[in-house]
């Protein structure tokens, strides 16, 4: 039992060693319920895509079986197999969805409102990342990755409106990954001109931010020695999200450890 116990110990202080070196980092995640809001802001113009439904219950509008707290379900296809097809999916500054009005969706700035626990608002300056867990629920390959649009272009402002993403994460079926986006380093376009990869400027000014998913559509075996393929062309996706553990939550399970085992020494003290 005192091994036990002192583990007990040891466990909350790393723990509470994590959350310090977190926080100093600060990374942003999307909560279920700014999860919930996103809706397709982009699709691939030599693709058709489309965003059937967000489903907030633990399984799609389809049956299937949903790992995440919250997905999305919906088609791709590419005129020619094989093809690169994309769709995104996020919120933007107009709450514009895809082939929409402006005013439709919510606005960027409600999701990283309700992400915040705050008001509305646009600024993400006191964060250096951006992650998500992402889990496949469909049978085929999928890649993810995660971005945002920074700028103000309004003639107040004035500012560039830069595009941001990290890395493709290719994700086998029904696996899961934690994807994570450096706002120290990550590759950026401004209009078609490619930047290539470093800091994602005017952090407090964000006006689009989601995930995007892709494949290659033309249904061949996935190369190596993992089993499964990529989709056929014109086939569905099943996408979930969760928000990473906050800081909160580990700082909670840190305590709780560290007090546990510190009220279980003190009671063999006083025993003795």
């Amino acid at each position: 039992m005192k091994r036990i116990r002192f583990i007990g110990v040891l466990a909350g202080l790393a723990v509470l060693f994590l959350v310090g070196s977190a926080s100093a980092q600060l990374t942003f995640t999307l909560n279920a319920s700014a999860l919930s809001m996103l809706y397709e802001t982009y699709e691939n113009p030599n693709g058709a895509t489309d965003l059937v439904s967000v489903d907030t219950w633990p399984t799609y509008s389809d049956g299937g079986a949903m790992a995440g707290q919250i997905g999305y379900m919906g088609h791709m296809e590419h005129p020619n197999s094989p093809g690169w097809a994309q769709i995104q999916i996020g919120a933007e500054f107009w709450g514009q969805p895809w082939g929409g009005n402006p005013g439709d969706e919510p606005k960027t700035e409600a999701v990283l409102g309700a992400a915040l626990y705050t008001g509305p608002t646009n600024d993400l300056s006191t964060f250096g990342k951006y992650a998500l867990q992402l889990f496949n629920d469909n049978d085929d390959w999928w890649a993810v990755n995660l971005y945002m649009n920074t700028g103000f272009t309004d003639p107040e402002w004035n500012h560039a409106d830069t595009y941001a993403q990290n890395t493709w994460t290719w994700i086998g079926p029904n696996s899961a990954k934690t994807v994570t986006m450096d706002f120290s380093n990550a590759e950026r376009w401004q209009g078609a001109t490619y930047l290539g990869w470093g800091q994602v400027p005017l952090l407090d000014y964000v006006t689009n931010i989601g995930i995007n998913v892709a494949s290659n559509m033309d249904g061949g075996l996935w190369p190596g020695a993992e089993g499964g393929s990529y989709p056929s062309n014109n086939d569905a996706y099943h996408m979930s999200a969760s928000p990473i553990p906050e800081p909160s939550t580990l700082l909670m399970l840190g305590t709780l450890l560290l007090g546990g085992g510190a009220l279980s020494l003190r009671r063999r003290l006083r025993r003795k």
